[in-house]
């Protein structure tokens, strides 16, 4: 598992199973390199606790 994080690495974030925010991080090749470990029920909760882990882009929702 790559620990080194790069500009290059692909966050998402989508609602879980119960309706919730979570976030995760993946390498350009799909590698997870970390991920929420709780979620959220406002998309900005989420946003704000992934800046913790380096997330300062825009995102697109997934369908």
């Amino acid at each position: 598992m790559r620990t080194v994080f790069t500009d290059y690495d692909v966050w998402s974030f989508k609602k879980d199973d119960r309706n919730r925010w979570m976030w995760r991080r993946e390498s350009p090749d799909a590698e997870l390199l970390i991920e929420a470990r709780s979620s959220f029920d406002a998309l900005d909760e989420c946003i704000e606790d992934a800046g913790r882990f380096g997330y300062t882009g825009a995102f697109t929702i997934p369908a």
